[in-house]
């Protein structure tokens, strides 16, 4: 772990929007999503829709 951050790997999307969400090794939340074991692409949403929605 990185100061309190996850781990690189599959995670729980941290945004709600899919069921997973690869992090980085850097403990970044990455464009690499998983619903039902596939596999897509879905960029993080921007950090402005974040503190909007």
């Amino acid at each position: 772990m990185h100061d309190g951050g996850l781990v690189w790997g599959w995670h729980r999307d941290p945004y709600g929007i899919h069921e997973e969400r690869w992090v980085s090794g850097e403990g970044m939340p990455t464009k690499l999503v998983r619903d039902g074991g596939q596999e897509s692409y879905d960029p993080p949403p921007d950090p402005v829709e974040r503190r909007t929605a």
